[in-house]
């Protein structure tokens, strides 16, 4: 018996994937497997949970179908597709909305998982083992250290700007949309007046837009300029932060959500999608502040 998740997307995504595979694979006391193959195919996205503390294996989908059919078939007389042999073979599970699927953890295993799973519904139950999972096993050096400690003990602030692709692309553009200057200057403003002063770290993937969004609120420090780094040593310097501005990134939103602080305070956009098609009132977590 065992749970494999079909990995795809950038590091947010994964994380999403993963821990939801990984409380279906607790509660069933079953191996957890991964099958990412998408990254062969993907080249400007990378597998990233090798930085991480988890516990998966990794499964070929030769293997993988091999293992569900325990050998019983020849390959090639089946789909060259996983999804479509899985399909076949009843042990496909996918996810049919955005919103989350109070059905989920009730799932027989074996079981392949084809799915985002955005929602803390699918595993918080099982949250210390994802806390554990989820530490970087990576810390890119002392510069990262020392930044690390300075940020932990100061009222800071992560701010996310998620631009790239969300503001390049007008496919995915059209779908995912980008934060306001009103949103941030908003959240802002409503954490000052909650917490006091505080020490905002920028983090993005635009360094000329987040500096124009600097000047907007009057102050801020840009983490590419003090630690450039990698996007996981990024993602370690922001969940050491206090409180979180994210941007409608599940990147941020996975730094807040595992970010430590008890006092901590965490707005999101109201509208995490720019396309009205998708259900996300299962993605905020309930007592984050959506502007």
């Amino acid at each position: 018996m065992l749970v494999v998740v079909r990995l795809s997307g950038g590091l947010g995504n994964q994380l999403f994937q993963y821990a939801a595979g990984r409380a279906l694979s607790v509660k069933h006391n079953v191996p957890l497997y991964i099958e990412k193959s998408f990254y062969a195919e993907s080249p400007n996205r990378h597998y990233k949970l090798n930085s991480f503390n988890t516990c998966e294996s990794v499964i070929s989908k030769r293997e993988l179908v091999a293992t569900l059919l325990k050998r019983k078939f020849k390959l090639s007389d089946y789909f060259k597709s996983v999804k479509s042999i899985c399909l076949e073979s009843n042990f496909l599970f996918s996810e049919n909305s955005f919103s989350y699927n109070p059905d989920f953890l009730s799932i027989d295993v074996p079981v392949v998982l084809n799915g985002y799973w955005q929602s803390e519904k699918y595993f918080e139950e099982f949250f210390s083992w994802i806390k554990n999972d989820f530490k970087v096993i990576d810390n890119s050096g002392l510069l990262n250290a020392i930044f690390i400690d300075k940020i932990s003990t100061e009222n800071s602030v992560a701010i996310h700007v998620r631009r790239g692709d969300y503001l390049s692309n007008k496919q995915i553009n059209s779908i995912h949309g980008i934060c306001s200057d009103e949103y941030y200057v908003t959240a802002y403003k409503e954490l000052v007046e909650k917490v006091g002063e505080v020490t905002p770290y920028f983090f993005t993937d635009d360094t000329e837009d987040a500096r124009r969004i600097i000047k907007l609120i009057g102050k801020g420090v840009l983490i590419n300029d003090v630690c450039p780094g990698s996007d996981v040593s990024d993602f370690l310097l922001m969940t050491s932060c206090r409180h979180f501005i994210v941007a409608n990134s599940t990147f941020s939103w996975w730094a807040a959500y595992l970010g430590c602080s008890p006092s901590k305070m965490v707005f999101a956009p109201l509208n995490w999608f720019k396309s009205t098609d998708y259900n996300t009132i299962d993605l905020i977590p309930l007592n984050w502040i959506k502007i």
